[in-house]
């Protein structure tokens, strides 16, 4: 079976629920706080290995308190992490999360995150892998970073999966070199300077980001569901009918789980379907890497 590589960022959130965001300048109290595992790396990782799939993590972390409870927490949903390397005299990455009515605000500090070594990667990329493994990426480490890891992973025909958060335009060569690319809608509109927010402007951005190259888009829409394309047709997944508690990581499980669908031979169409119900039974729980569905619990709700 295909392996799955997961280069991005791990961070512990610390989350705070509001009756409503703050405005400028403004203090309000709120309720609820809590500190659990998350990074945009670290949520796609696990909801991989919820999903049954041979996950390894490749990231970095402080040698705090925070970077030992994140390797501990990975190894507990099951990721391998002796790719994770510990930094000396540096915070773990951290996410300051306000929730409100579901949705949520983030500022993150990479910590960490921004110190990855490449000569660690270039070595797990090119004496790890082998052809038909899949490498998530995100945007959460050093953008040079990722795009030398699309470049090394298409060299050794490793399927690459990129999910473009947050928003920056990598070297226009290597798009085409991504099998999937996984957007929300703020980010098709960085990507392609075109808002996906109605039919016709949904199948605009789509065929500017197949122009770049990319053989294969999944556009998240939020609580519109999401759209699919695989060079030809386009599909509309419309989003379930459920009780929003919290959004953080909703994303990332659509992410992990696409990834392991298709790495199990699904299409396009059957991957992200069976992910858009897993993203939706995510958002009826709080948190972000616990909060995560398991295999047999997507397949039950389906």
């Amino acid at each position: 079976m295909a392996k799955i590589f997961v280069l991005g960022s791990l961070n512990m959130d610390l989350v705070i629920n509001a009756e409503r965001f703050p405005n400028k300048g403004e203090t309000i109290k709120g309720t609820d706080f809590f500190i659990n595992e998350g990074g945009k790396g670290l949520n796609q990782a696990v909801a991989c290995a919820k999903m049954g799939a041979e996950t390894y993590m490749i990231g970095t972390v402080g040698c705090d308190e925070y970077g030992k409870k994140l390797i501990k927490a990975l190894k507990t949903y099951g990721v391998k992490t002796k790719y994770i390397q510990k930094i000396k005299h540096k915070n773990s990455g951290i996410a300051l999360i306000t929730v409100c009515d579901g949705e949520n605000k983030i500022i993150v500090n990479s910590g960490a995150n921004a110190l990855i070594n490449f000569a660690k990667v270039e070595k797990i990329l090119n004496t790890k892998t082998l052809p038909g493994d899949i490498l998530i990426l995100q945007q959460e480490i050093p953008l040079d970073i990722v795009e030398k890891a699309i470049a090394i992973a298409s060299k050794k025909y490793v399927k690459v999966i990129l999910n473009p958060a947050p928003a920056a335009k990598i070297k226009k060569d290597l798009y085409k070199k991504v099998d999937l690319i996984i957007p929300n809608e703020t980010e098709t509109e960085i990507l392609t300077e075109i808002c996906p927010d109605d039919e016709v402007s949904i199948k605009l951005a789509i065929q500017s980001l197949h122009k770049l190259g990319v053989k294969n888009v999944a556009i998240t829409l939020g609580s519109k569901g999401a759209v699919i394309s695989a060079g030809k047709e386009i599909e509309f997944i419309p989003a379930k009918i459920v009780k929003v508690v919290d959004t953080t990581g909703a994303g990332d499980t659509f992410v992990g789980v696409v990834a392991v669908m298709l790495q199990e031979g699904k299409s396009l169409s059957k991957s992200a379907n069976f992910a858009n119900t897993a993203s939706a039974l995510k958002i009826t729980r709080k948190g972000a890497a616990k909060a995560i569905p398991t295999y047999t619990e997507v397949l039950l709700s389906e």
